[in-house]
């Protein structure tokens, strides 16, 4: 990631873009509540769908594996704080096109991490159609609130909560971790 006056700027310009109604905040922060979701937390974004085509597969494990050396200085960073301090048990906050993702992810690493999500994992998420383009929204808009990001730069919506990341956290270059290597360059 290439933190630099043009992701600023863009980041900027897309944080006005999708900026949510005061309704739309309303459903976040009630989301939010009802999964938990509090800081410290990570926010992983597997993608399986059309991701075939554009970029090679990437294991469960290896996203993991960066939320695993991740979390070591992100409890380090909460522990004196008063106001967060760090959970008992590391959070995720998973985001997955397909539901299997999250049967293996619960299945592999729900013992060492608390995965939180907006539905569990319960549909095919897609942005072809209002109810899954609403769960998308709330999805990136959730994830960026997070202390960290895990995905791969092949991804829109990794992009997207990228670019929301760089607006609220001022070192975004050093929250956001792509599993493909790639860097985001504006």
């Amino acid at each position: 990631l290439k933190y630099n006056s043009n992701l600023k700027f863009a980041s900027q310009m897309v944080q006005a873009l999708v900026k949510p109604s005061a309704h739309a905040q309303d459903k976040i922060q009630a989301l939010k509540a009802s999964i938990g979701f509090t800081n410290p937390i990570i926010s992983v974004h597997i993608r399986r769908g059309d991701s075939r085509h554009e970029t090679k597969f990437h294991a469960v494990d290896e996203y993991f594996r960066v939320v695993q050396r991740l979390y070591p200085q992100l409890h380090e960073t909460y522990q004196n704080n008063a106001t967060h301090p760090p959970p008992a048990k590391p959070k995720v906050y998973l985001m997955a096109d397909r539901p299997y993702v999250f049967l293996e992810v619960n299945e592999k690493w729900s013992k060492e991490f608390e995965i939180l999500s907006v539905d569990g994992g319960k549909i095919k998420k897609t942005w072809a159609d209002k109810l899954h383009t609403d769960t998308a929204i709330l999805d990136f808009k959730v994830a960026s609130q997070a202390d960290h990001f895990v995905g791969t730069a092949a991804s829109q919506l990794g992009r997207l909560v990228t670019e929301h990341m760089c607006v609220q956290w001022s070192d975004c270059s050093s929250r956001v971790h792509f599993v493909d290597g790639k860097k985001w360059y504006l």
